[in-house]
């Protein structure tokens, strides 16, 4: 659509004038630029069955092992029905020119995919207050049924690899968990569909294939100052890359490998202190917050940057008997900030800037208030 640039935007008319002044006729129809350029219709049918094991072993008095693996079979059988560009004749407008009808065929689709999920792991206690533990996992993700209801859908199961190892200490209420962990995710779909001019409709898939590795550490802890006051915190850092793509197309993906995840920071975090009290016969509890998201991007380019962004919040609740009575403020600085882009097309260019322009942005400053009462 054609919109003004401002807070509730009006619509706009883009017209064609003759020499004299004579509108001899119009690109939009009442703001629209095209009637559409997406016409769907299908129908799938699912059946899955499933058959999982899992069971913990507990070795010693210190030694822990766990284990489970679940094997998964799919049907999708189903349709989608085709669809052609076409103009719905009025003379008037350009919108109308390159919308999309049916015409009639359908394309059918019987898809059986399967997958098979594990994972398996090891806690040891050095002393009361000092531990360890190691994991592996494997995940698979089937493509969705929705592929059986699309036209010549892109089939492909997701699969990753994680593996972590952590060390954990324990001084009365306090703790403090450290862990590293590594991601490979191998294949990686990471195509999207595009507007394609020559047919008026969003039908140009940009395939890309390839790896995905993170890699990082992450603590997480809580410190009681005192039996009141206890200050709860977490910390990330790791390194998201794209790696090994290709494309099916024949499109040079050089430009992607080894640069940063969509939308994946490489440092997020936060700080919660809390402090309780009794008064009066209440119980009381004060408690704040402060998160910070690092700087991400857009597209696999990483042309246009999400920039960083932090948010504070504060908050009491008061316990009277069964009663609790909660105040709660969010983005008390009102701080601006972006989780994404536009995901249907900054991927593969970014917005034409170096800092993202537009977005999914966080919420502003609100405050809410609930009373509860237990039965």
């Amino acid at each position: 659509m054609l919109i003004e640039v401002q807070g509730k935007p009006r619509t706009l008319d883009l017209l064609a004038y003759s020499a004299s002044g004579a509108v001899l006729g119009s690109v939009t129809d009442k703001g629209v630029l095209r009637y559409t350029t997406t016409l769907n219709q299908g129908d799938v049918d699912a059946k899955m069955g499933a058959l999982y094991i899992n069971d913990t072993w507990e070795v010693t008095d210190r030694l822990r092992l766990d284990a489970g693996v679940r094997t998964e079979r799919y049907k999708y059988d189903g349709y989608a029905l085709l669809t052609k560009q076409a103009n719905l004749g009025d003379k008037t407008t350009l919108a109308d020119d390159t919308t999309r009808a049916f015409t009639g065929d359908r394309q059918s689709h019987i898809y059986k995919p399967h997958t098979t999920n594990w994972t398996a792991g090891a806690n040891y206690d050095f002393s009361s207050r000092f531990g360890g533990y190691v994991r592996a996992s494997h995940l698979e993700i089937p493509p969705s049924m929705q592929v059986a209801a699309s036209v010549d859908p892109l089939v492909l199961t997701t699969k990753a690899d994680q593996y972590e190892a952590g060390f954990k200490t324990t001084f009365g209420r306090s703790y403090l968990y450290v862990t590293g962990f590594y991601t490979k995710f191998d294949p990686l779909n990471a195509s999207f569909v595009a507007f394609n001019p020559l047919t008026g409709r969003n039908d140009q898939t940009v395939p890309f294939f390839g790896k995905a590795v993170v890699k990082g550490a992450e603590l997480d802890g809580a410190w009681y100052l005192t039996n009141r006051f206890v200050v709860n915190a977490s910390l990330t850092v790791q390194d998201p890359q794209y790696r090994d793509f290709v494309s099916a197309t024949g499109a040079d993906p050089s430009k992607v490998v080894g640069n940063q995840i969509i939308r994946e920071p490489k440092v997020f975090g936060n700080v919660r202190p809390s402090y309780s009290f009794d008064m009066d016969n209440n119980q009381v509890d004060v408690y704040g917050s402060y998160s910070f998201t690092g700087k991400r991007y857009v597209d696999f380019f990483n042309a246009t940057e999400l920039p960083s962004f932090h948010s504070i919040g504060a908050g009491i609740t008061v316990t009277h008997g069964s009663w609790q009575f909660q105040l709660t403020g969010d983005n008390l600085t009102n701080a601006k900030g972006l989780t994404e882009g536009n995901t249907r097309t900054d991927t593969l260019a970014g917005q034409g800037s170096a800092t993202a322009i537009y977005g999914r942005p966080v919420f502003g400053r609100s405050a809410r208030f609930v009373v509860s009462k237990a039965w």
